[in-house]
Parts: C-alpha cells; sequence; structure tokens
C-alpha cells in the first residue's frame, strides 16, 4: 500500500443504515455490506499489544484492567534487560504475520503499523535449502547464518478481505453477524420484544477511522457497541441516558 492509498484510506468514511429504537434510545441492528464486516472480523486479528497501544493513543484512553501496567512497563524498561533490542518493539507493537498483509486490503485499517519485512542477502538459497521465510525484525539471524537485514514488500492485491461476494449483512447491537434477509431481522426483532414498528427509526450514519476505533475499544467492554459507541457521537443519543 504505498503513502496515495494509505493518506485516502484516512479520510475514506463507510456508510452504514442504522435501525433504531426510539423508545429505548438503542441500536436494535446495523445494515452493512462485507467492508463493514471485514473492519469488525479484523479486530480479532490484532495483538494485545496492539489493541493497548491504539486505544492509550487517543485523547481519551482507557485502561484496559492491568494489561495497560503491563505495557507501560515495557515502555520503560531499558533495553540492557532485553535479549535484543528488536524485542522492545516486539512487544508494544506486536505483528500478525498471517493476517497483516490481509488487513492491508481493508477499507478502513485502524491498525497504523507500518509492515516491514527482513530477508538475509542469501534469502533465494536459503529458502530452498533452509526453509527460510522472513522477519517482521530487523537483524534476526537466519537459520543460513546470516542476519536478516534487507527490508522487502509486498505487493497487496485488490479485492474482499475476509468476507467474499456483495452479500450484505445484519450486525446486532452485541455483534451478532448474519446474512441479511427478512427472515432474520423479523427474528431479531421477535427475539428483543418489539411489537411496535412505528418505535423504530432508521438513519444512515457515516463513519471513518475514529469511529472505526472506538468501536473496537468499546467492544471490550460492551454488550451494546454502536449505541455506546456511535449513538452519542452522532447526537441521536443523550450522554444522560448513557449506562
Amino acid at each position: 500500500m504505498n503513502q496515495s492509498t494509505m493518506a485516502s484510506q484516512e479520510s475514506q468514511t463507510i456508510s452504514l443504515k442504522v435501525l433504531m429504537d426510539k423508545e429505548n434510545n438503542k441500536v436494535v441492528m446495523v445494515e452493512a455490506d462485507s467492508d463493514f464486516v471485514d473492519i469488525l472480523f479484523s479486530f480479532l486479528t490484532m495483538p494485545m499489544g496492539t489493541i493497548v497501544r491504539l486505544i492509550s493513543n487517543q485523547p481519551e484512553p482507557d485502561i484496559i484492567g492491568s494489561i495497560t501496567t503491563l505495557y507501560k512497563q515495557v515502555e520503560k524498561l531499558q533495553e540492557q534487560f532485553l535479549q535484543t533490542p528488536d524485542f522492545k518493539s516486539m512487544l508494544l507493537d506486536p505483528r500478525n504475520n498471517r493476517s497483516e498483509t490481509q488487513c492491508r486490503r481493508l477499507e478502513l485499517n485502524i491498525n497504523d503499523t507500518k509492515p516491514k519485512y527482513y530477508i538475509c542477502s542469501n534469502w533465494n538459497s536459503c529458502r530452498r535449502s533452509y526453509n527460510s521465510q522472513y522477519s517482521t525484525c530487523k537483524n534476526v539471524r537466519c537459520n543460513c547464518g546470516n542476519m536478516m537485514d534487507k527490508e522487502i514488500c509486498f505487493e497487496i492485491e485488490d479485492g474482499g478481505v475476509f468476507v467474499c461476494g456483495m452479500t450484505k449483512f445484519m450486525v446486532t447491537d452485541d455483534l451478532q453477524v448474519e446474512p441479511m434477509s427478512p427472515a432474520t431481522s423479523l427474528t431479531l426483532l421477535h427475539k428483543l420484544g418489539i411489537k411496535d414498528m412505528s418505535s423504530l427509526q432508521e438513519t444512515t450514519l457515516s463513519i471513518g477511522s475514529e469511529e472505526a476505533l472506538r468501536l473496537l475499544k468499546v467492544s471490550l467492554f460492551s454488550k451494546s457497541v454502536f449505541t455506546d459507541a456511535l449513538l452519542v457521537n452522532f447526537g441521536l443519543k443523550s450522554p444522560k441516558q448513557e449506562k
């Protein structure tokens, strides 16, 4: 992903069709396409250190139990106490090698980690002789004995990330995800005990990277993610009604 692509992604927004219960001031469900579902699924690929870093860097940071304290202690730890200096960045800004390349294709990628991969100078020979791959940390020793210090880039293909096709999805307030259909919608309304359809209001919200990060943060603590993460921000819910 080049710099122009990353810049355009920062200003990118995704539209969500939100069905609200006006009487209780809660989100019933969100209708979204695969781009948004891909973003939600990408939350599961993030290492804990990355989540703590992203949330801690927000204007109104939250504490995730004692794991935030642990993260800050590693930040202050002198590198002389670690096996190699690269281990500090490995702990504070961990990488998920298998999903990282996939997530770079997200419409809104809230993980600002810049992917870097390193190989040794004899990589073409090593991957045949030693089954060597690549490292996400510079100056890690290759199986052949040389240092992996040569940076390489991977081309990113266009297309979907985790979800295939153009299916519309229904996402509930507690992040249950199902393909959209009249049957699933009616089942949800029945489950929630909503009989008066006049209490329902449909609105469209546009979310960007900031709102996506808020969804990640709130999903760690709440079972009413859209209600708590979006409604106050968009002026659709009174702060006094927040739990």
